[in-house]
């Protein structure tokens, strides 16, 4: 399926993973937003896969978003209050004129409420 940037029609919120090493020595873990951006939601449900015996789950969401910089496993995704982990991240589409990709399909697991 080709992507059009009209058919970027959600807004998520990108966050990053940030730590901050606290008085006593250890280690405190936080999510700041960087980002709001208009996404596309291309899929939205479980899906799972045979992997010989196994059955593999794949993601909750995709989303694709105009292509920038993310780094799966330290970036979250927010959309409807819900908080989808990046399991991975993949460019789509390049754009010869410019020698870039144009968007990036963001595979995501639901983790909370």
């Amino acid at each position: 399926m080709k992507i059009t940037t009209g058919m970027l029609d959600r807004k998520i919120t990108l966050q990053s993973r940030s730590t901050t090493r606290l008085a006593g020595g250890s280690l405190q873990e936080s999510w700041t937003d960087d980002a709001t951006v208009w996404a596309h939601l291309a899929k939205l449900d479980g899906e799972e896969s045979m992997d010989g015996p196994e059955v593999r789950h794949l993601a909750d969401a995709v989303f694709v978003i105009r292509s920038r910089a993310v780094a799966a496993g330290d970036t979250r995704v927010k959309y409807r209050g819900e908080i989808y982990e990046v399991q991975g991240a993949v460019e789509l589409q390049l754009d010869e004129r410019f020698s870039r990709y144009r968007f990036i399909k963001l595979t995501c697991n639901h983790i909370e409420s």
